[in-house]
């Protein structure tokens, strides 16, 4: 089990797809856009605790939808 401490990092947009239910390509494209909170290192990464708070307020109309 996973630490609660450590973040989950999501390398690349095979991982944040995969974790969002998405398409690997709708990743990127919103990821290009700023639509979906990415950092780079070396290729689009993000933490896993941030992509669920985003999907949370997305769902609850406090930031555009997916």
């Amino acid at each position: 089990m996973a630490d609660k401490t450590v973040p989950i990092l999501l390398r690349r947009v095979k991982a944040t797809g995969s974790h969002l239910g998405m398409h690997p390509a709708a990743v990127q494209h919103r990821d290009r856009q700023r639509l979906i909170p990415t950092f780079c290192v070396g290729a689009p990464s993000a933490t896993a605790a941030a992509l669920d708070d985003w999907q949370a307020l997305s769902r609850a109309g406090k930031i555009p939808a997916q």
